[in-house]
């Protein structure tokens, strides 16, 4: 009988690590705006078959061009996905390397010290990583 109660509960626990959504850090350091274009159906063709995807963009280095208010492309794009729950990450060490003020990044992105770091530390809690672009 505790062996029955034993494989139900292992069983019960499999499926429920099953149905957890995907949780995938992106690493955006391009600012070619083809790969931004290219990146933009990724993510949709992501959320189209897991809507429940957790996905954070990091961009830094080069690609900190994708969420600049000034020079993006795609900026209705990326405002669409963040109303949906994609958050777009800015690196501040890019930013302070660059000398790229807060009000040249899009309003509701979020900011971390050092875009690397972010990476590293979403790993590190079982996150899945993918380096975006070309």
């Amino acid at each position: 009988m505790k062996k029955i109660l034993l494989l139900l509960a292992f069983t019960l626990q499999v499926g429920m690590l099953a149905a957890q959504p995907y949780k995938i850090v992106f690493q955006l350091v391009t600012a070619d705006t083809s790969a931004h274009k290219s990146f933009m159906k990724q993510l949709n063709n992501i959320l189209a078959e897991a809507p429940d995807t957790k996905i954070q963009v990091v961009c830094h280095g080069p690609g900190i061009a994708l969420i600049r208010n000034d020079v993006s492309i795609v900026q209705d794009k990326i405002s669409k996905f963040m109303e949906r729950g994609v958050d777009f990450t800015a690196c501040e060490n890019t930013m302070k390397g660059r000398k790229i003020s807060k009000d040249k990044i899009m309003v509701k992105a979020t900011y971390t010290p050092a875009g690397i770091i972010e990476i590293v530390d979403k790993q590190s809690k079982g996150w899945a990583y993918i380096k975006a672009g070309y």
